[in-house]
Formats: structure tokens, sequence, C-alpha cells
């Protein structure tokens, strides 16, 4: 009978890389959603008749609901938390991406939020424009703000 062990290097390794997967996946795809409008050009740079917003519903959910599902340590949304607390001009264009992906911030305290994993995330969101420590808002993310960025960039083409 053979036992394997692994060291704590590589147990943590494997331990960070769960905890950031649902995270991973949000980058993904907002960076895949902005690559696939480019080249995109309307009259005055929007299109004729805006956004069909009830038409996208339904897709973003799907979405975010898949991201939530792998998101199991809060990692996705602590890192919608971390970007939505730092000033618009600081973030990078793929930061921008993934907030524009999870949609306007939801203040706390206003309202009641609908049900589903949109609203989870744009709540984080809101957290972070609030000025909340996302650290203790989702304990269960071992890592940092910054430590996320860098962990999703180094698995992102």
């Amino acid at each position: 009978m053979a036992t394997i062990t692994l060291g704590l290097g590589a147990g943590a390794a494997v331990a960070a890389g769960a905890a950031f997967a649902g995270a991973v996946t949000l980058a993904g795809l907002a960076l895949a959603g902005r690559r696939r409008g480019r080249g995109r050009r309307f009259r005055g740079g929007r299109r004729r008749f805006g956004r069909a917003v009830a038409e996208e519903s339904p897709a973003v959910e799907r979405i975010m609901a898949l991201i939530r599902e792998e998101d199991a340590s809060g990692c996705a949304r602590r890192m919608a938390c971390e970007l939505g607390g730092r000033a618009q001009g600081d973030l990078s264009e793929e930061e921008r991406s993934i907030l524009d992906l999870v949609g306007p911030g939801v203040s706390p305290g206003e309202g009641v939020l609908p049900e589903g994993a949109v609203w989870e995330y744009r709540a984080a969101r809101g957290l972070g424009e609030a000025g909340a420590d996302c650290g203790q808002a989702y304990p269960t993310c071992p890592l940092g703000g910054a430590q996320l960025m860098n962990a999703v960039t180094a698995y992102l083409p």
C-alpha cells in the first residue's frame, strides 16, 4: 500500500489554488468578454439602440452563478470588494474589466437585494466602495487584494 504525503508547501499551494478558483473564473470571463468586444465600432461610440439589458441579464446571471459555484472560499467576492474600494484611475484594464462584468456596486443597507449571484458580487463591490474591510467581510479567503490579482494574472494568458 502506497502512501502519498504532501509537504506543507505543496499542500498550501493546492489550498491557495482552490481558494481563488472563483476569482480566476471571474477574471477570465471578464477578460474574454473584453476581448470579444474589440474591433466593434458604432457611430458616436455607442450602439444605435443601447444595451439590451433584458436579454443580457439571464446570461450574466448564469455566468455569475457559475463563478459563485467555483467560489467556495469567497475569493471572487473579496476581489470584487477590494477592486471596488480602489480609485477607478488606479485600476488596470483587467481590473476595470472585472468590475464591468460585476456591474455597479450596491451600497450596504440600501433596500432589499433580489436573490441571485449577480447581486452578491455587486454587493461585494458596494462594500468595497463604502470603505469596508474586505478581509473581515470575506474571512474564508486567505488572499488579499494584491495577492488575488497577482495570482489571477499568473493564470491568464
